[in-house]
């Protein structure tokens, strides 16, 4: 008996053939792309790896010694013995120029040489012979000046700054040795300095008729203005200054908290009983004070009132310049 065949609901081999081609091609493509991918990722790392800088070359390079004759020291030598060295060293004496220089102290010394000591002897070669050199004049020079002089004549300058109320200051006062002379290795300058100061507040008076007051003058303050009063005679105020004062400085006027109706006040400023200045205070206004006191030994103010009233005089800031060692002496 016949069977009959109806439609098959399982696939048949070309539907199974066609799957597994289907599939063979998409494992091919697979490989293919991991292939591909694979190769891109290597060729990546190399281009990476070319990319990357190469170290750098360390290479060491060491200066050459000079294969000549190197220059020799031959400073502070006489010349036929610098030639000498020079000779020691494999350079012909003669090829040798000598030249001369003014420099302090002893003459026929080599004072300078090119090459400089330890160079290689590639040239010329000159030596600097020193020659007697004078001490300089500094009358009308700036200190400077001189100083600059000594120094490139090669002499070591001792200085001492002073006060000295004749000399102006910054400017030289001596040179020893004098000029004129021959020029040592060392000299000594003698420079004139700023004066040191000292106000007559703390200087002791050996005969007193003042005070002092935080008062003004002419409308300005004064601490410890030395304020000295009188009535109708001539009163005084004494220091004992032993010479040690070069100029005596203060501003002068009538206190303002008098009167403005006080009388006007005469100031003399007397050395040893022979009077240096004489000034008028006034109220209202102020004077200055300014006088040489060089070897006054014994110094006074002396004042009175130009109608013979009661009334009073003001010295602010009175000063007492002079050398530092000196006016040290009148306050210990």
């Amino acid at each position: 008996m016949a069977r009959e065949v109806g439609p098959s609901t399982r696939p048949g081999w070309l539907a199974r053939n066609r799957l597994l081609v289907a599939s063979r091609a998409l494992l091919i493509l697979a490989l293919v792309g991991a292939g591909i991918l694979v190769g891109w990722a290597l060729g990546s790392d190399e281009d990476l790896v070319e990319a990357e800088p190469a170290p750098p070359k360390v290479s060491s390079t060491t200066s050459a010694a000079p294969t000549g004759p190197v220059m020799p020291d031959v400073r502070g030598l006489a010349t036929d013995d610098a030639r000498q060295v020079i000779a020691d060293v494999g350079v012909d004496a003669a090829d040798v120029t000598v030249t001369n220089a003014a420099a302090a102290g002893e003459s026929g010394l080599v004072i300078a040489q090119t090459p400089v000591y330890g160079y290689p002897i590639d040239g010329p070669i000159t030596i600097a012979v020193s020659s007697p050199a004078e001490v300089p004049k500094f009358a009308g020079r700036a200190a400077e000046e001189v100083l600059d002089e000594l120094d490139e004549l090669g002499a070591r300058v001792e200085t001492t700054t002073v006060y000295l109320p004749d000399v102006p200051v910054g400017q030289i006062a001596a040179i020893e040795p004098a000029p004129g002379n021959p020029l040592p290795e060392t000299v000594s300058v003698t420079i004139s300095a700023e004066p040191d100061e000292l106000p007559m507040t703390e200087v002791s008076a050996v005969e007193s008729s003042c005070f002092t007051d935080d008062d003004s003058l002419n409308g300005t303050t004064f601490a410890d203005l030395l304020v000295c009063e009188t009535d109708r005679d001539v009163a005084e105020q004494t220091w004992l200054i032993r010479r040690a004062g070069s100029r005596l400085t203060a501003v002068v006027g009538i206190p303002d908290s008098q009167d403005p109706d006080s009388p006007a006040m005469t100031v003399e400023v007397v050395g040893d009983g022979r009077v240096l200045t004489s000034l008028t205070a006034a109220y209202g206004t102020t004077q200055p004070l300014d006088v040489d006191v060089s070897g006054v030994l014994r110094l006074t103010i002396r004042y009175r009132s130009t109608t013979q009233d009661y009334g009073y005089v003001g010295l602010g800031q009175l000063t007492l310049l002079g050398d530092a060692d000196a006016l040290a002496g009148l306050t210990s």
